[in-house]
């Protein structure tokens, strides 16, 4: 267990926004640790002290602060290349936490087991049309945004009428775009939308879990 590992104090299980929002105020204030849900934590005789779970976040309700990388990285901005074009501003972007799919090669399905299981609440979670354009705009404006990389499992797994408003959002802005999708999801009036909206590339993976049907077909 990582826990054990003579050089680590602490871990958070699960996710993270919350416990380790807590833990830096026990840390500055100086109070007990044991009444943060998420973590894993030894005293200072080693003793390792097991807390409860976190409920699940409402990833509509936190955005991540690029400001924390520091001036440095700042100033090096976040260059990349991709398809024959560079980039000097690409900055990855989660709208969609878990997957609805069951491959028995990802983590997804067991991860939405855990959160049932142990009732922190429903692993797969969407931000709505206006959180995204919020931080999407927050994004240009703060940083110079010139591309995106969707972190998303599977971007097209989510409801026509959510993609068809996503694809109208975004147009507004034309701000280049990257995804992960599965052939499936790939009805063309979706990926037409999405071209239109400012999708530069996407990838789809031709994948199975079954080594026989992986040699054989």
């Amino acid at each position: 267990w990582v826990i054990n590992h003579p050089e680590v104090k602490m871990i958070c299980r699960y996710e993270g926004e919350e416990p380790v929002r807590q833990l830096y105020r026990a840390l500055k204030d100086g109070t007990p640790l044991e009444n943060i849900d998420g973590i894993w934590y030894k005293d200072a005789e080693g003793k390792v002290h097991k807390n409860k779970p976190c409920k699940l976040v409402d990833i509509n309700a936190v955005s991540p602060d690029f400001s924390c990388y520091g001036d440095k990285r700042i100033s090096k901005r976040w260059a990349r290349s991709m398809g024959g074009r560079h980039f000097d501003v690409s900055i990855a972007m989660e709208t969609y936490r878990g997957c609805p799919y069951n491959c028995t090669y990802c983590n997804s399905p067991t991860t939405r087991d855990v959160g049932k299981v142990l009732d922190l609440g429903n692993y797969m979670r969407r931000k709505s049309i206006d959180t995204i354009e919020r931080e999407l705009v927050d994004l240009i404006e703060t940083w110079g945004l010139q591309f995106v990389t969707m972190v998303d499992d599977s971007f097209l797994a989510r409801p026509a009428k959510e993609i068809f408003a996503f694809a109208e959002m975004w147009s507004k802005y034309k701000i280049p775009f990257w995804m992960n999708t599965r052939i499936e999801n790939c009805k063309p009036e979706y990926l037409a939308a999405m071209k239109e909206a400012g999708m530069y590339r996407f990838n789809m993976g031709l994948e199975s879990g079954n080594e026989k049907y992986r040699r054989e077909m």
